[in-house]
């Protein structure tokens, strides 16, 4: 691991978040059982990292007569909360996809769901509280229409989605979705925010993977016993990279979503992958995430990445970046002196570099003043 004097509760976590089980990690996990574990410790970072599903289940499988009666308990209630939270989200997503095929919309579900089954295989070894689906730009306002009939109220305040706005903001440097909530069960204080993305990020994020190329290349998955087109794999992976590297990689799962993809796609072509991050501008973000698997949770890696790795002095720097942050920040957002360096070093080209700097500068200048209606609190929402 990258680092020096890491507290045996962190070794711990990333062990149990691996891939696989292996002789060597179940070895490592006993003796950081036997040495001594600060279970409230490894807890509380388990749901900070997001990862305590996870925890649990490897737990499960290889000490759980070692844990304390109320941790266990404790893991045991999120694990089940959980569940019922996620088969809610799954049907209510079945439902809206419905609804949508009515009207005749095309709808791609992205992560949530889909990144669950994608990655782990098991809709219950991933938290997660919204529903993202990606929908034609030209038809976001048919979609918003069907949601509101359906019960759904806007989050946003002051910048919504409307005819008159339309235009404005489905070409915005800033939005790449709008936001909905609605509630499902009254009596425990449930519900559901939709996310509808006529993009996958905001354009000054500088992310160029273009709607047509996103539509040509689906994948049907199985979900609920049903057929449903979503990202494919390489488009997913690339997204996620990208995606997690904007957000700073600031928690545990972000990392294990890409080790999951990866250790799940055994025969995933590096050629394309890497022809595609290198065409967005984005190789680096993409290496930093499997550099990532690989410190952290002994991911093996192909030869082609882990030559492109050894090549870019840049990653093993970023990786430091990352990791040393990762366990010390109590999952908050890097300051801007933090900020700039990272995204500065993050971008392979010297003219995204400067274009960052100018996005940067226009969204202070000119940031949007969105305002959330706070939607009723789920049965926690688990995070």
């Amino acid at each position: 691991m990258v680092g020096t004097n890491v507290p045996r509760e962190i070794e711990l976590l990333c062990c149990c978040t691996r891939p696989r089980l292996d002789s060597a990690t179940l070895n490592q996990m006993q003796s950081l059982l036997l040495s001594g574990i600060d279970w409230s410790v490894a807890v509380r970072l388990a749901r900070q990292h997001r990862v305590h599903l996870l925890l649990h289940q490897r737990l499960e499988k290889a000490a759980l007569a070692m844990m304390p009666p109320d941790i266990l308990q404790q893991l045991s209630n999120l694990v089940r909360f959980n569940a019922i939270s996620n088969v809610r989200l799954l049907q209510e997503l079945t439902h809206l996809l419905h609804l949508f095929e009515s009207e005749n919309i095309v709808a791609i579900p992205f992560k949530g769901p889909m990144l669950a089954i994608m990655a782990y295989g098991d809709l219950a070894l991933r938290q997660f509280g919204d529903l993202d689906i990606l929908i034609p730009s030209g038809a976001m306002l048919t979609a918003q229409e069907v949601l509101l009939k359906d019960g759904y109220v806007q989050q946003r305040c002051g910048r919504e989605l409307n005819p008159g706005s339309a235009s404005q903001l489905l070409n915005s440097q800033y939005r790449y979705d709008e936001w909905y909530w609605k509630t499902l069960n009254q009596k425990d204080r449930f519900g559901a925010r939709v996310e509808l993305h006529w993009s996958t990020a905001p354009t000054h994020t500088i992310f160029p993977m273009h709607a047509e190329f996103i539509w040509q290349n689906l994948e049907p998955i199985k979900l609920a016993g049903t057929e449903v087109m979503s990202l494919s794999t390489t488009n997913l992976l690339l997204m996620l990279c990208i995606n997690y590297s904007k957000d700073h990689w600031r928690y545990l799962r972000m990392i294990c979503d890409i080790a999951a993809i990866c250790d799940r796609t055994p025969h995933l072509d590096w050629d394309t992958i890497l022809g595609e991050a290198e065409f967005l501008g984005r190789t680096r973000a993409v290496l930093l995430g499997l550099n990532l698997t690989h410190q952290l949770l002994k991911l093996p890696l192909p030869e082609i990445i882990a030559h492109r790795i050894q090549a870019d002095p840049a990653i093993a720097s970023l990786t430091q970046n990352v990791c040393q942050r990762l366990f010390c920040d109590n999952g908050s957002e890097p300051s801007l002196a933090a900020k700039i360096p990272y995204n500065f070093q993050l971008r392979d080209r010297l003219a995204d570099k400067w274009r960052y700097s100018l996005y940067s500068l226009l969204k202070v200048v000119d940031k949007p003043n969105d305002k959330r209606v706070q939607p009723i609190k789920e049965v926690k929402s688990l995070a």
